[in-house]
């Protein structure tokens, strides 16, 4: 379906399944709560012919109500819909709405920043969208919301507003610098997409943005997998499986309890050993943890692949666009004088690995929850263009989406030779959870073996005397284990902080600047030096004595801005960094 001529004049209405469609939900939700509160009545009226006219009644009544409501829903909705309509002016994208109370808002295209739409299954079935519009304004304003907009309409929407801003700033495109040719990657679940873009939907349309594509790239089956397998729930399945191996050992040292309670009380039955239920119900309850989160993983791993699914990261000109979902549809897009950072994260999963997963930070305006259903979550995270990419190939991947990054600095600072020792202290002692956990369970075992005698006269019969016994030695089992699990923690945290004083860097040159921050987990941020909007050096009288100090670079990006910091830098290196922040430097 083709667009109406253009005249500035021109109101552009959401498609009707607005009314219809957007009620549905809400008549949905409806009738779930008319059913669990009219449940009583439904089952008295089986249970008891007596009572079925009362019963029947009540129920006429849950129906007949249930119909006024639906029906002044879809009415408001119809009202709302006659006066809820966007027009495309010379200079500014207005959208008005409002039945008693008008609104009407005005988006400059200089301040529009990025321009994303988002499909639930059931919009995606019927091929519409609601279209989010970001400005400049930064993440403490909302995003400007136009629900039920066709899939043509959508795509038709964001050229023209993208054309727009990019004639009011006079900007040029970037196709000569995207670097080559679109590169092609793929995987099984695109079968999927290319179904959907062939279908669309009930009322979607065929457009081709002008704008030609200079760069692209998918997901490969392995990287697909990876993504999907490589979860949260994985880690804390390996955590709950140590747990149950402790579980185990548990029993070894409950059988030593138990031979010394059988000598020491002299009953048979007294001597069964409390320590060995104890291990074997902590095992069996991590044995039944473990298989519940190995099924919660392999769900979440079905899930994100799907989610991934059709995943397509595209350079069009000045701008990137990101989409993704094979059941709920989402694609992002920002100019790249937006992008705010090209982040650069590994978690520990995929820092084993050799992987890395790829994002765009930038200055994201909150969503309505009441009109795209969920919240707005890459105002923290920006947008992901590549989930699960090898790490020897981020470099070529960020030439081709965004090749106003490929100068950045090369030679990385390390931070200061006493950063090792200051980082095993901090993290392994004053912030170590292992140390920490340990003393804890000193003090309360102190605390326990002062309460309950560890040698006492036991007759055959004296109940209470044998079950302290009983408990002393329980505690004692319970105690190993906590510090067996305190020295993994405090093993871990001293890996941790080896890696961290030996991965961690800064780097600056005459246009960016590279801040990386290591451990089990690594993550790079490189920026432009123009969005720094201020630079920060602190000290506290520990790094006075050991000449170092922390450095702290302020972005534009996230709730706020966002504070890049590093620390433990060598003294003399972040007091030339901080002369190259200075605005006489530049």
């Amino acid at each position: 379906m083709e667009q109406a001529p253009h005249t500035p004049d021109t109101r552009y209405r959401v498609h009707n399944s607005y009314i219809w469609l957007g009620s549905l939900g809400a008549v949905i939700a409806l009738l779930f709560v008319l059913l669990v509160t009219s449940g009583g009545t439904f089952i008295s009226l089986l249970a008891d012919p007596a009572e079925a006219l009362p019963a029947a009644i009540s129920l006429i009544s849950v129906g007949v109500f249930m119909v006024v409501v639906a029906a002044i829903i879809v009415v408001m909705r119809l009202l709302s819909y006659k006066h809820l309509y966007f027009t495309i002016g010379q200079d500014e994208f207005n959208l008005f709405s409002g039945i008693f109370n008008k609104q009407r808002v005005h988006i400059p295209y200089a301040r529009i920043q990025s321009i994303d739409q988002h499909a639930t299954l059931l919009q995606r079935i019927f091929g519409v969208c609601t279209v989010s519009i970001d400005t400049a304004g930064g993440a403490s304003n909302k995003a400007v919301q136009i629900p039920y907009v066709t899939k043509q309409q959508a795509e038709w929407l964001r050229s023209q507003l993208f054309a727009r801003k990019m004639q009011m700033e006079q900007a040029t495109t970037t196709a000569s610098a995207a670097g080559g040719a679109p590169t092609q990657s793929g995987n099984v679940l695109d079968v999927g997409k290319q179904v959907w873009d062939e279908v669309g939907g009930v009322f979607a349309g065929s457009y081709q943005d002008a704008v030609p594509v200079t760069y692209e790239y998918g997901l490969t089956n392995k990287e697909l997998l990876l993504a999907g397998i490589s979860n949260n729930t994985a880690f804390a399945a390996i955590i709950v499986a140590i747990l149950g191996v402790v579980g185990e050992l548990m029993g070894v040292f409950s059988d030593q309890i138990a031979d010394e309670g059988a000598l020491i009380i002299n009953d048979v039955s007294a001597s069964l050993s409390a320590g060995q239920i104890i291990s074997g119900s902590l095992a069996g309850a991590c044995a039944l943890i473990f298989g519940v989160m190995l099924i919660i993983w392999i769900v979440g791993a079905i899930a994100s692949c799907v989610n991934y699914g059709g995943f397509r990261a595209r350079r069009r000109g000045p701008r990137i666009e990101v989409e993704r979902g094979l059941l709920q549809h989402t694609l992002q897009g920002v100019n790249i004088d937006r992008v705010q950072a090209v982040v650069i994260k590994q978690t520990f999963i995929r820092r084993l690995l050799g992987y890395c997963e790829l994002s765009l930070a930038r200055i994201d305006a909150q969503g309505d929850p009441s009109e795209s259903g969920q919240s707005n979550q890459q105002t923290q995270q920006g947008i992901v263009i590549h989930p699960f990419l090898k790490l020897s190939r981020a470099n070529e991947v960020l030439s081709g989406l965004v090749p106003e990054y490929r100068d950045v600095p090369q030679e990385p600072i390390a931070l200061s030779p006493k950063a090792l020792r200051r980082g095993l202290i901090r993290r392994c002692i004053w912030q170590g959870g292992g140390f920490w956990c340990a003393v804890c369970a000193a003090i309360l075992q102190i605390i326990v073996r002062a309460l309950i005698p560890s040698t006492l006269e036991v007759g055959p019969t004296d109940t209470v005397n044998q079950l302290a016994i009983s408990t002393g030695g329980f505690t004692d089992v319970i105690f190993a284990i906590i510090y067996i699990l305190a020295l993994i923690i405090f093993i871990f945290d001293i890996v941790g902080a080896i890696m961290w004083a030996r991965g961690s860097s800064f780097a600056y040159n005459h246009r960016f600047m590279q801040v990386t921050n290591a451990g089990l987990s690594r993550q790079t941020m490189n920026f432009p030096r123009q969005k720094i909007q201020y630079g920060t050096v602190r000290t506290n009288p520990l790094q006075r004595a050991a000449k170092t100090a922390t450095i702290q670079a302020r972005t534009a990006a996230g709730m706020g801005g966002t504070t890049i910091a590093l620390i433990d830098v060598a003294e003399e290196a972040a007091s030339a960094w901080l002369d190259w922040v200075r605005p006489h430097a530049r």
